[in-house]
C-alpha cells in the first residue's frame, strides 16, 4: 500500500535529490584538483569580490555552502597559499581576503572541465527548460 504524501513535500525531495546528484558531480571532480566543494566554493566567492579583497564575512556570504567557522576555512586556505588576509586601514575588526596567483590558475583549470561536467548533469533539459529553472530557482533563493 502506498503511502500518500503532500506534493510539496515530495517536491522538497526532488529538489534535495538533485542538488545532491550536482554536489556529488562536482565534488567528485575537484578531489581531482585537491579541492573539497566547501573550499572550492570559498575560492569561487572570493573570485566574485574585489580584486583588491573583500571582508571575509562577505565571502561568507557569497557561498553557496553555509559555513560555520568561515575564519577557519581562510586560516586553512591561507595556510595552503590560495589565499593572502589582510587587515583593513579603516576598520581593525575587519579581515580582508584576496586570492593568491596559486587559486587564479588552479581555478582556471577547474573551469572547463566542471562547466562540462555540470552541462553533461544538466543536458537533460533543453535551454529553454533550464532557463526556466534557472529562474525558478532565483526565485526560491530571494524568497524568505
Amino acid at each position: 500500500m502506498k503511502k500518500a504524501t503532500s506534493g510539496v513535500a515530495d517536491l522538497s525531495a526532488q529538489l534535495l535529490q538533485a542538488a545532491g546528484r550536482l554536489t556529488h558531480v562536482q565534488s567528485d571532480l575537484l578531489k581531482q584538483f585537491g579541492l573539497t566543494r566547501t573550499q572550492y566554493d570559498a575560492l569561487r566567492a572570493v573570485h566574485l569580490g574585489d580584486p583588491q579583497g573583500s571582508p571575509v564575512l562577505d565571502v561568507g556570504s557569497r557561498m553557496t555552502t553555509r559555513v560555520p567557522d568561515i575564519t577557519r576555512l581562510a586560516d586553512r586556505l591561507e595556510r595552503d597559499g590560495f589565499v593572502q588576509r589582510t587587515q583593513s586601514k579603516d576598520d581593525r575588526r575587519v579581515v580582508h581576503i584576496r586570492l593568491k596567483k596559486k587559486a587564479v590558475t588552479l581555478l582556471g583549470k577547474i573551469d572547463r572541465p566542471l562547466a562540462a561536467a555540470t552541462k553533461k548533469l544538466l543536458g537533460a533539459l533543453s535551454s529553454k527548460e533550464q532557463k526556466v529553472l534557472g529562474d525558478l530557482l532565483q526565485r526560491l533563493a530571494a524568497a524568505e
